[in-house]
């Protein structure tokens, strides 16, 4: 239904403006009560403006020079804000004189200027959406992916931390190299010409995993915000224990026992996962690994507490 809007106007503004301003408003879909149209021989005059103001769901105020000082005009206005607060109706002020002082009321509305009387389609626009609640603001689109993610938190880490220490870890798991290399992040966070996460808060995100031992970043004196890292012990360990704690735990368990079971075990030693759990053991004095490269290794001390492990 087409929204209804009353003019309020001076009837020395009607020819200079109003009528071409009414017409146009009509031709884009909008009924618009004016004098002229809906007024006839022998209707009481004040009747059928009020009449028209209570039917109508904007009014448009025509401020000129002439219109501010009439008194109906006054009238009409005061009535508009009765209704604007009772049923939420628009007052659109459009001011078509340079010098048009603006009532007190009407202050701290959105006023629409009207500078040019013969070519005002840029105003005439606005007026529209306006009247029809219409906004040029683009539409509210979806939130970047790495918002969305579902995280298990890992201590002292905040969201975009965790989420480029969890996709390190995965690259690594992945793309399984027994050989320690380093990571860059434009190979991990950079799709389709666009960083997945926003540069700088990926910077960021990589000093502080650096700070707090997740990660070591390859720094040189060229280069302001290094790129290059390897993920640390502590840092996959870390990993593990928020996202695949059970695998971990069952992989870790099926190592040991051949440790303890065979001084030679058979170890996939491409596996990431298989290289890391050989060293944590190593380093928490459970096992010494006398070879450790060409694919196999030797241990030559297992420690009581290992193979207490198993029982």
């Amino acid at each position: 239904m087409a929204p209804k809007v009353f003019i309020s106007h001076a009837t020395e503004d009607k020819e200079r403006f109003v009528l071409d301003f009414s017409t146009k408003l009509q031709e884009n879909g909008i009924d618009v009560w004016l004098d002229k149209d809906k007024l006839l021989p022998g209707d009481i005059l004040i009747d059928k403006i009020f009449e028209g103001l209570k039917e109508a769901q904007s009014v448009i105020i025509v401020l000129s020079n002439d219109s501010i000082n009439k008194p109906w005009i006054k009238e009409e206005l005061n009535f508009s804000f009765l209704n604007r607060l009772s049923k939420g109706i628009k007052i659109i002020p459009v001011i078509i004189d340079k010098e048009c002082k603006v009532p007190d009321c009407l202050i701290s509305t959105f006023w629409g200027k009207v500078e040019n009387t013969n070519n005002y389609q840029e105003n005439l626009d606005r007026i529209i959406d306006a009247i029809f609640d219409r906004t040029n603001k683009p539409k509210i689109g979806s939130p970047p992916s790495y918002t969305q993610l579902e995280l298990t938190e890992i201590s002292g880490l905040e969201r975009t931390d965790i989420i480029v220490l969890k996709t390190s870890c995965e690259y690594e798991l992945k793309n399984d190299n027994p050989h320690e290399r380093h990571l860059k992040s434009r190979e991990l966070f950079h799709n389709d010409g666009k960083w997945t996460i926003p540069r700088e808060k990926l910077n960021e995100s990589l000093e502080i995993l650096d700070r707090h031992g997740h990660i070591k970043l390859l720094r040189s004196l060229t280069t302001q915000n290094p790129s290059e890292y390897r993920i640390t012990m502590y840092g996959f360990q870390s990993y593990l224990d928020a996202y695949i704690p059970e695998e971990y735990n069952a992989q870790r368990k099926a190592i040991i026992s051949l440790i303890v079971n065979n001084n030679t075990p058979s170890i996939d030693m491409k596996k990431r996962l298989n290289i890391h759990i050989l060293r944590s053991l190593k380093s928490e004095n459970l096992i010494i690994l006398d070879k450790f490269s060409g694919g196999s290794i030797t241990i030559s001390n297992v420690s009581p507490e290992l193979r207490r492990m198993l029982d």
